[in-house]
């Protein structure tokens, strides 16, 4: 007997050997495939060239390693051990004397070292180094991807996700050297609708690409100016001649903004501050425009009460409104109806000379805007430094000193860059997550405001589901490496076979058992029907099936 104890580390040496070249190749060619037929097409679709798509492939071949791992170890586990059971050299281990109970040791320590290799990668190594070199990549190249998607179909759009709605660029021709489009047609649709908004067409459209992150970052975002432009309103088809208008939106998702493609560190820090996930962010921004708002409309309401006017002022202008106060309502975009039959007085802010009255207003709304938006590189101003007030005229008369009266051109009028009053917009800076979460708003507290308070509060809940789903399902499927290559270990010895489709097959279905829950799991993170504890349970139940049966299969191995 003991000199038969030396033979046992050459053995699993021997083994392992074979269960280390078999996964490696399984997993090289599962992942290849994997990564070629899912997304071959979409690449191609988007303008990818080949090289780019290469380079593409190559950086993502460690995210699918992540989900290939496991059925790879376990299919190398079950055909190497059914081989060696089907020749019988497992009875013959067992006749010399040798444990069997000690040869599980090996596909064990491979799925151990499988399950680091998936924990490092997941968490680390693909969110910090793949995705990060794709997003560079996606970034150096984003102007060309979107030349030649317009060139193959004519257009592209905007990421609806951060506008809320759907935008629809056409383009005749590009002008490549000047950075513009030639011949363009804007189709905006409603928020949350198919139904057609506005149309925007004009002989020609620059184009500023810039970083929504700052001027340090690459690109993600892209300005649309279009020059000499006709909109029109549906169904009602208004019409209205712009000189020159300014409408921008992101061109692709931030990686770093899923939490799919998020490192842990990331993930705990995103918990942490909430306002780092963008959604979030927008709404908490949204609301604390609608809090300006509400803190503007309440100092001008007192201000006709007491003195019949209020002023507004231009980094050129002084305006006069006066009028009949409305009945305030706050919509998506703007509040309405401040004022009915109003009359707006226009004056140099210099000289104080009158320049023009707009009389008979029937109504006026109120718009929160950015202030020069974009400067001539197409950077984007800040978030409360470049916020502004514009008053939104319809069915104007306009008078001026040295005219007749006459009708203005367009039932729908702005005018733009009014000054905010620093300490209104001081508070709305100051307005925290926590106050917009608990609706805790001084003055005025308008419907609008109160839905945007109840979104961030689902918005919050949601995202700490989300990020613990995402936690758990990452060290699920980590855990399932060495779960699945015991358990491939012993199927293989029981079922005897050596066949390698006979290994696929049985390796399949508990691969796939794992699989299915810690997807359900995840799946529940968006119905408010299960709780985040009983999603959690569904990620682990089926790795809690599979120790079972390995509980009992052990036991049946033993017995023979």
């Amino acid at each position: 007997m003991s000199g038969l104890l030396p033979r046992v580390p050459i053995l699993q040496r021997y083994i392992a050997r074979e269960l280390l070249f078999v996964a490696v190749l399984t997993a090289t060619v599962l992942t290849s495939l994997t990564a070629l037929c899912g997304l071959l097409q979409p690449l191609r679709k988007h303008g990818v060239t080949t090289t780019e798509m290469m380079e593409i492939l190559f950086l993502l071949f460690p995210v699918f390693l992540i989900f290939t791992v496991p059925f790879a170890v376990m299919l190398a586990c079950c055909w190497v051990y059914g081989r060696l059971s089907a020749d019988n050299e497992l009875n013959a281990c067992a006749s010399s004397g040798i444990n069997v109970q000690t040869l599980l040791i090996v596909p064990l320590v491979l799925g151990l070292l499988a399950m680091t290799m998936n924990v490092v990668l997941a968490n680390w190594l693909v969110p910090n180094w793949a995705l990060a070199r794709i997003e560079v990549l996606l970034a150096r190249h984003g102007k060309d991807i979107i030349y030649r998607k317009i060139s193959r179909t004519g257009s592209f759009s905007l990421d609806p996700r951060q506008l809320g709605r759907k935008v629809i660029i056409h383009a005749d021709e590009i002008d490549r050297e000047n950075d513009a489009l030639l011949g363009i047609g804007v189709v905006m649709f409603y928020k949350g609708s198919k139904k057609v908004e506005q149309v925007i067409t004009a002989q020609r459209a620059d184009l500023r690409f810039f970083s929504s992150q700052g001027s340090d970052e690459l690109p993600d975002s892209i300005a649309i100016i279009p020059q000499q432009a006709t909109v029109v309103e549906l169904p009602s088809f208004n019409t209205t001649k712009v000189a020159s208008l300014v409408f921008s939106g992101t061109i692709r998702e931030k990686m770093r903004q899923r939490f799919s493609c998020m490192s842990l560190d990331q993930l705990l820090a995103t918990k942490n501050d909430p306002q780092l996930y963008n959604p979030i962010r927008h709404t908490a921004q949204q609301a604390r425009r609608v809090f300006v708002a509400s803190q503007m409309v309440k100092g001008l309401q007192e201000a006709i009460k007491e003195d019949g006017f209020f002023e507004l002022f231009s980094p050129e202008r002084r305006y006069r409104f006066s009028g009949q106060l409305g009945k305030v309502t706050f919509g998506q975009d703007e509040v309405q109806d401040i004022l009915q039959q109003a009359t707006i007085e226009e004056y140099n802010h210099d000289s104080d000379e009158a320049l023009r009255t707009f009389a008979d207003i029937k109504q006026l709304n109120l718009e929160l805007v950015q202030m020069a938006s974009h400067t001539a590189d197409g950077e984007k101003a800040s978030v409360w430094g470049g916020l502004s007030a514009s008053m939104v005229l319809r069915n104007a008369y306009i008078r001026r000193p040295d005219a007749a009266e006459e009708l203005l051109e367009q039932s729908r009028f702005s005018i733009s860059d009014l000054e905010i009053p620093q300490e209104i917009l001081a508070r709305g800076k100051g307005l925290s997550l926590e106050q917009i979460k608990q609706g805790d708003f001084t003055g005025p507290r308008p419907k609008r405001l109160g839905q945007l308070a109840a979104s961030v509060r689902k918005q919050l809940e949601q995202l700490s589901k989300r990020i613990t789903l995402e936690i758990h399902s990452r060290m699920a499927m980590a855990v399932c490496c060495p779960v699945l290559a015991v358990l491939g270990a012993l199927l293989g010895a029981i079922f005897r076979r050596g066949q390698f489709l006979v290994a696929v097959g049985l390796s399949l279905v508990p691969a796939m058992v794992a699989l299915l829950f810690i997807n359900m799991g995840k799946q529940m993170v968006d119905s408010d029907t299960f709780t985040t504890g009983m999603a959690v349970a569904t990620v682990w139940t089926g790795l809690a099936l599979l120790s079972t049966a390995n509980i009992v299969l052990i036991v049946k191995v033993l017995r023979k």
